[in-house]
């Protein structure tokens, strides 16, 4: 998603970088996410738990969570 939809290139060491501070992400950047997640998964993503992700590992930990969840 990072590097698809929001032409982010990410390495391994970069999976604590905050969104906005190091990656500056912005309204818009978040609000691409969510569509792409949502096409991904093909489950709609509340805007305001994505709005909670900080970094990175964040992202991940909240897209499988999600996953998980909606499998269940």
């Amino acid at each position: 998603m990072f590097e698809r939809d929001l032409s982010i290139e990410l390495t391994d060491d970069m999976i604590d970088l905050d969104l906005i501070e190091d990656l500056g992400l912005d309204s818009v950047a978040f609000a691409i996410a969510l569509v792409a997640m949502e096409n991904a998964t093909g489950v709609a993503v509340a805007e305001e738990d994505l709005l909670e992700c900080k970094t990175v590992r964040d992202v991940n930990n909240f897209v499988r969570a999600y996953l998980e969840k909606e499998s269940v």
